[in-house]
Formats: C-alpha cells, structure tokens, sequence
C-alpha cells in the first residue's frame, strides 16, 4: 500500500468520493502538526490510507483473494503500518475477534529492534541510490552541516540502530493506532464489512477470500461411517 497523491474518483460511489474529499480536506490540516506526536501522526496516515487510497486498499485485498496469484508476500517500508492496516481489513473479513486482531499486531513488537535496523539501512541505500544517480537531489535531501561536514543521514551513525530509542519508537506499533483505526470503521462505516463493501469488495469477494485463507475445520466433521 502506497500513501499517495488521491487519484480520479471513477468508478466509486457517491459516498466514498465524498469521503475520499473531506478525509483529504481533513488530512491536509491534521498532518503537520508534529508537536502531537508519533502516534498523532500515525493515526493520520491511517485514516488517509484508509479513505484517501482505498483504491490501493481494494487492489491489495483482490490480489489477495485470487488463488492463482499465490504465494503472496505484501508490505511497506517497515512492514508495520500500511502492512498493518492491510492484515487488520483481512482478519476481519475473516472473521477474526478484534482481541485477536491486536494480538497479532502487538507481536510486530517482538522484532522492533530489527524492524529498527532494517529500516537504517534502507533508508542508507536510498539515500546512496540518489548521490550516485540523482546528485543535485541529493544536495537538496541532505544539506552538508557547516559544523563537521556530516549530511543529516550520516549524524545518527554513532548509534545502534537497534538500540536507539528513537529508532525503536518509530518501530513499534501502538494499541492506540488500531484502536482508532477499529473506531473509525465502525463509526463511519459500520464496521470492517460495511468499508470492504463500500470501496466494491462485496460479499461474493469476501467468500472468495475465505476460500483462500479458510482451513475447513477437519475435527469438527463427523467421522465417516464403515459400511
């Protein structure tokens, strides 16, 4: 899932064009204000993904519910977020228990140092990708420090990636995020069904889902009778 520039409205609903408008309206004012934090901030990009995107949204959830296109790996920069929002709309379709739901995403926690790692080098790939190739945009993405001569990617270097805490609190996941993520479907949508049916994955796509990700439950069937 991407959070990307919203795209023409073409084929959705008056209801979910209108939402698509006021949650961009809303996002554009919320957003900036870092002084709320990174939870505050998190928060924000989920109700866009959510609303703004949710063109991605369905895309993923078809590609997910399409046999012949698995075995399925999907993610995001640290594979907790937009990853998560993602997991959560497919338990619930599943019909996974909300207590479940976080459960399953309170683990990522269980590997924020490494999430924390990962993420470093990524972001010191990118940043090498763009020196090589793209020079003046590198100038521009990291000014050289008048003091020692270090560009912005280069002054954390001193510590541990997977020790910083900076660095592991942007890499965790927090109860609060899909706490608000549950409250913002339930309340203007009616819950997790009512937003898969409106952005047009319908009842017919959900079985299809299930028929993918669904075990029949073999204990629960009688045994067959010797004739």
């Amino acid at each position: 899932l991407s959070k990307k520039a919203r795209e023409e409205d073409k084929g959705f609903s008056p209801l979910v064009t209108a939402r698509r408008k006021a949650c961009l309206e809303w996002y554009v004012q919320m957003s900036p204000m870092e002084e709320n934090g990174l939870v505050h901030s998190l928060c924000c990009t989920m109700r866009y993904i959510l609303f703004v995107n949710c063109d991605e949204v369905l895309r993923a959830l078809r590609i997910l519910a399409d046999p012949a296109n698995y075995p399925v790996a999907y993610g995001c920069t640290a594979g907790k977020d937009r990853t998560g929002i993602l997991g959560q709309l497919v338990l619930s379709a599943l019909g996974v228990g909300d207590e479940d739901i976080l459960a399953d995403y309170l683990a990522t926690n269980d590997s924020s140092a490494h999430i924390a790692a990962c993420n470093k080098v990524a972001i010191g790939m990118y940043f090498e990708e763009v020196r090589e190739k793209r020079p003046r945009e590198y100038k521009m993405l990291v000014p050289e420090s008048a003091e020692d001569g270090k560009d912005a990617r280069q002054k954390g270097d001193d510590d541990s990636a997977a020790t910083s805490e900076e660095n592991l609190a942007g890499s965790r996941v927090y109860e609060e995020i899909l706490r608000y993520t549950r409250h913002l479907l339930e309340t203007e949508c009616g819950g997790a069904d009512g937003y898969l049916e409106s952005i047009g994955f319908g009842a017919r796509d959900v079985a299809a889902l299930r028929g993918v990700l669904v075990e029949p439950d073999t204990a629960a069937e009688p045994p067959t009778p010797n004739l």
